[in-house]
């Protein structure tokens, strides 16, 4: 028999909060969960605020697009990190800084993948806690 709750349940403070992730080199970030409340009601924010400037760019609303989402993923994904830096020095984590780095489009997609993976939100059995 398949427990729902067993399979599917969140905890939705780690959703809004975030949860640490690993990067290579010992970077960590804190992750919360994609398509959260606070993260479909900025991202709708933005593209209603830019709509006009999508519209009228032409071939250049993809670079738009991009803007948008990484500041929707600064405001409301990446919440904290440790040991991420550029040319060799550690920049303290801030939104602005944030959204300066999401503008990397890889560092984004591995920000979004590990916003979307469901298992690092799940509720875990007091069994599975208890091992950590």
């Amino acid at each position: 028999m398949l427990d729902i709750r067993e399979q599917y349940a969140t905890d939705e403070n780690a959703e809004n909060e975030g949860v640490w992730r690993d990067l290579p080199k010992g970077a960590k970030v804190k992750i919360a969960r994609g398509g959260n409340r606070a993260y479909t009601r900025e991202l709708n924010r933005l593209i209603d605020l830019r709509r006009a400037d999508m519209d009228a760019a032409g071939d250049d609303a993809d670079k738009i697009s991009d803007e948008i989402m990484a500041e929707v993923l600064a405001k409301t994904i990446l919440k904290d990190w440790s040991g991420i830096g550029a040319n060799g020095v550690e920049t303290p984590y801030s939104i602005a800084e944030a959204k300066a780095k999401l503008a990397i489009k890889d560092f984004r997609r591995v920000i979004g993948s590990f916003a979307d993976e469901m298992e690092a939100y799940r509720i875990k059995k007091e069994a599975e806690q208890g091992k950590s």
